[in-house]
């Protein structure tokens, strides 16, 4: 993990501080004899060579009388003399640069005196003391160093304001470092050679500590907008953020093909914090699980038109089996609100567990969200395609959260087991904005369904009575035996048809749906191909497959499907001779046509 401290922070932290050196220093001025030549040193740095040490003596002293008297470099400039240049401090002459002088060193007399001017002034305006950085930001637990520098370079005297603070000096490297022990702020005065200087220092926390992720998946895993979700929902939870602090992607995520890994850029900041930026590698892989059938059904729909806020539907997970939940909701409100599931591990130990889900987008059509929301969970649920999660201890997972505008209905199917941990609490709310749920669980809804899935044989003979096999005419009762639910919407269908030709030609069959209640929609997978129906109105019959069977054959065809909310439930299913090929079939026989037969 990196983390990189944002720079524009140390404004806000140190607002009230700077550190200005203070004007106490003199700077030096010397003559130094190099190679046998007399150098006029400023602040211990060469400013002008001259041929004779007389003659350096005297420069020497009349800038050190300049510089008692308060010399401001901005003064100094060269001037042209009668003999040739001059470099001047205002009226003040310092020194005489002649044109033989100046021949002598291979230039004009000009360049020269210009060229001693700008050393004098660049010399004569550094500061005693320089610190680099001026000021201090250390991590709590870390340590950070100044180094100091400028035109005083005897022993550093250092003093610091907080008693609090661990503060040392290294003499030979010029530098003072400071041990964040404590989140505390202070200031270190330096002074060296009557030069003074004031070091602001803060000791922080940064304001998050970031580490990585996991999302397990089962299947062909979920839907890339569901993964998106997820793989910024695990980036944010894997920032563990300071009081007060708060972590953000930090730039555009890349969703990769699974099983893989992705690297999200996060950032974390706060008052009084040092924000952090860094990355969340999160790895994403495959779980191996052996799909189980729902024990139970939670049936969110009641009321099924929403008026008011609050919690529409609150249970408990079943522990021990995969539950299914449908919530169908209708907002009749005259303003949007947030339509929300989630769920909350209100137990002390990590909770672990698998979600398969179907979600459709708001619609105004009740039998169209309906229809959307049940044909993307049964694709789900028969590849046991979803997504594993994992649930601290008193943490709370939005899985959706929906605006639901006026007159619109939310629909969607989840299915979810238990793996480890618990308890999990499903809810589902209606609420004015955002999503919050209520620091200890409810009373558990009551609409909660046993045994969610409807095993059905039936066997149809050419040539005899035809198949009638009813969708959501049984009510399932539910788990406390005091209901039932009429229409068994959100149970699973699994039929088995033994179809059997026991005449001496080849016919065809047919699969016909047949709404019965008033305008349904059907989703069905028939012998592993799914096939999904428009709007219908009964008595309509919706072809839904055709298959040829030969003379003396026998076929057996599987149908799962489910009644879909928003739809008018029972329905059924009928499996047929083809008309036309039992029309041939009785000509070739040269027998009668009998009418339709009707079910029993």
């Amino acid at each position: 993990m990196r983390i990189f401290a944002i720079a524009c922070a140390l404004a806000a932290l140190f607002a009230a501080s700077q550190s200005p050196a203070r004007a106490d220093f003199r700077p030096k001025v010397e003559v130094v004899a190099i190679q046998g030549r007399p150098v006029i040193h400023v602040n211990h740095r060469p400013a002008i060579g001259l041929d004779d040490f007389d003659r350096a003596g005297v420069v020497a002293g009349r800038l050190n009388v300049l510089i008692d008297r308060g010399l401001d470099p901005r003064a100094l400039s060269a001037i042209k003399t009668q003999s040739g240049w001059a470099v001047v401090a205002g009226d003040t002459r310092i020194v005489e640069v002649t044109n033989r002088e100046a021949k002598d060193r291979g230039a004009n007399a000009e360049s020269l005196a210009r060229s001693w001017a700008a050393n004098l002034k660049d010399l004569l305006s550094l500061p005693g003391l320089v610190a680099t950085p001026p000021r201090l930001l250390i991590p709590l637990g870390e340590t950070r160093s100044v180094r100091i520098g400028g035109a005083a370079t005897g022993p550093l005297s250092i003093r610091c304001d907080n008693p609090n603070a661990a503060v040392k000096v290294d003499q030979e490297q010029r530098t003072i470092t400071v041990a964040g022990a404590i989140v505390t702020d202070g200031v270190i005065s330096v002074a060296c050679e009557g030069a003074t200087l004031d070091v602001p220092f803060a000791v922080r926390r940064y304001a998050a500590h970031i580490g990585d992720a996991r999302i397990g998946f089962t299947g062909n895993g979920p839907s890339r907008e569901r993964l998106t979700q997820l793989v910024q929902q695990y980036a944010l939870r894997a920032v563990a953020v300071e009081p007060g602090a708060k972590a953000s992607i930090d730039g555009p995520v890349a969703i990769p093909a699974i099983p893989a890994s992705v690297k999200v850029p996060v950032r974390a900041e706060g008052e009084n914090y040092i924000p952090v930026r860094g990355e969340v590698t999160i790895s994403i892989e495959r779980e191996n699980l052996i799909s189980r059938e729902a024990a139970q059904l939670y049936y969110s729909n009641d009321p099924e038109q929403v008026r008011q806020y609050g919690t529409l539907f609150a249970a408990p997970l079943n522990p021990s089996a995969p539950v299914r939940l449908l919530y169908h909701h209708q907002n009749m409100m005259p303003n949007s609100f947030t339509f929300s599931v989630a769920l909350v591990n209100y137990g002390s130990t990590p909770v672990k567990l698998q979600v398969v889900e179907g979600i459709a987008n708001p619609l105004v059509d009740t039998v169209q969200v309906g229809h959307r929301a049940a044909a993307w969970f049964l694709r789900s649920l028969f590849t046991d395609s979803g997504y594993v999660i994992d649930i601290n201890p008193n943490e709370a997972i939005p899985l959706l959260a929906q605006s639901l505008q006026p007159r619109c209905t939310a629909s969607g199917i989840y299915q979810f087991r238990l793996l480890s941990g618990g308890p999990v609490w499903i809810f589902v709310r209606a609420q004015e904005s955002g999503w919050d749920l209520p620091a200890q669980p409810p009373p558990p809804s009551t609409e909660i369904y046993a045994s969610p899935t409807r095993r059905i044989d039936e066997q149809y003979q050419v040539g005899g009575r035809w198949a009638f096999i009813p969708i959501g005419k049984h009510a399932i009762k539910s788990a406390a035996g005091d209901g039932a639910l009429e229409g068994n919407y959100g149970v699973l269908y699994d039929i088995r048809v033994r179809v059997t030709n026991p005449t001496n030609s080849p016919t065809v069959v047919d699969v016909l749906f047949e709404p019965s209640a008033g305008i349904a929609r059907g989703v069905f997978w028939i012998d592993g191909q799914p096939v999904e129906t428009q709007h219908m109105l009964p008595p309509k019959e919706y072809p839904l497959a055709r298959f040829q069977i030969a003379a003396g054959a026998t076929r057996d065809v599987r149908i799962l499907t489910m009644p879909l909310a928003g739809s008018n439930y029972p329905a059924r299913l009928i499996v047929r001779e083809d008309r036309v090929a039992a029309l041939q079939r009785a000509k070739q026989a040269g027998a009668a046509v009998v009418a339709d037969p009707q079910p029993p």
